[in-house]
């Protein structure tokens, strides 16, 4: 509902003179919405994240399309709320993604097991059942 209620305040200030571009600026602020909206589902970061980087498109489009506004050091703040927001979207998805391989990793699975790790390295070994000499390609495939 809040992202809405700004969606709809963006369009409304720079409708007037948005001109031919009213449908993409309208389109685009739905994806800017859509993609902050997604990111409170994945981490409290992301979705910080998703609305400081909303905020940034809404400077830009405050600058382009809304006469009446001005503010000191726009190009600083618009690079400032880029960045931050960039940032805690990729914090928030890696702090999920971290999350979501530990409970692996109290099973007894190896914790950000990358496919090389999968196929055999050290952290194998310690895998009850998994014999590390039949998974690693460093090593001759004899076995017995």
């Amino acid at each position: 509902m809040p992202y809405g209620l700004a969606l709809l305040a963006l369009v409304v200030a720079c409708a007037p003179d948005a001109g031919s571009l009213l449908v993409p600026v309208v389109v685009y602020g739905v994806c800017l919405v859509t993609m902050a909206v997604v990111a409170t589902g994945v981490d409290r970061l992301a979705a910080v994240g998703g609305a400081v980087f909303l905020l940034s498109d809404a400077l830009i489009a405050l600058n382009a399309f809304a006469p009446w506004y001005d503010l000191p050091g726009h190009g600083f703040w618009v690079m400032l709320t880029y960045v931050v927001g960039q940032v805690l979207l990729v914090l928030g998805v890696l702090r999920r993604e971290r999350a979501a391989v530990v409970p692996v990793a109290e099973k007894g699975g190896a914790a950000w097991a990358s496919p090389r790790r999968a196929r055999g390295s050290c952290s194998t070994a310690r895998v009850p059942g998994v014999d590390p000499r039949r998974l690693s390609p460093w090593r001759p495939r004899r076995v017995p």
